[in-house]
């Protein structure tokens, strides 16, 4: 046995010492440099694609049809000129806003424009509602709030109330925030729980005493 693992080990010195092994060996081997230049490669291309996901993000969520929608109705603001000048642009979407709430059938957004003359912030308030002209759901604006400076002091108020919207939308979300809670609730309350107690389908089944 001792033999057999002399003659192995000097098989292994012998490929070890070889030429082929040392340039295989050289090949797979960085220096400190090309460590220093790979970790530099893999950093780069991390922060690109987290780069590149925040903006498809951010792209994405500047077209959505709650967006478009909002920013259609306020352009269809009549003292729009007078307050913030036109034309009025969206600066952008910044989805850690505490003000963005969403839940099933309801979501609130703030949207930061920008006009000729001035910035302002868009508060909207929307609803998934059904088209019956084309069968599908679609999002509808139930109130915009427009907040900007006006001489000096920061005001806000509504330029758009949906005639079919009379409740406070925040009261909806708070409603709708309930109702997914307790379905949640009930949906944790009803799954089995195993009990140590009881009888498992792995049990070994128990044998009838003979007679």
């Amino acid at each position: 046995m001792r033999t057999c693992f002399s003659k192995l080990k000097l098989k292994v010195d012998k490929i070890m010492a070889s030429s082929w092994y040392s340039k295989v060996v050289k090949l797979f081997t960085l220096s400190d440099k090309q460590l220093v230049q790979l970790s530099l490669g893999i950093s780069a291309a991390g922060a690109m694609m987290v780069m590149g996901m925040y903006g498809y993000q951010k792209y994405h969520n500047k077209n959505t049809e709650y967006t478009l929608e909002s920013m259609r109705m306020l352009q269809g603001y009549p003292n729009l000129n007078d307050v913030l000048g036109v034309p009025v642009k969206l600066r952008g979407f910044q989805a850690s806003n505490s003000f963005h709430r969403r839940t099933d059938k309801q979501i609130r957004i703030y949207l930061p424009v920008q006009g000729a003359v001035k910035a302002a912030s868009v508060y909207s308030w929307c609803s998934l509602h059904d088209n019956t002209d084309t069968g599908k759901q679609q999002w509808r604006v139930d109130r915009l709030d427009l907040q900007t400076d006006v001489e000096g002091s920061l005001q806000q108020w509504t330029i758009f109330q949906h005639p079919e919207c009379r409740e406070d939308p925040d009261l909806v979300f708070q409603r709708a925030e309930l109702s997914e809670k307790q379905e949640m609730n009930s949906i944790i309350s009803s799954t089995p729980v195993l009990d140590s107690s009881s009888k498992s389908a792995f049990d070994e089944p128990k044998l009838n005493p003979k007679s």
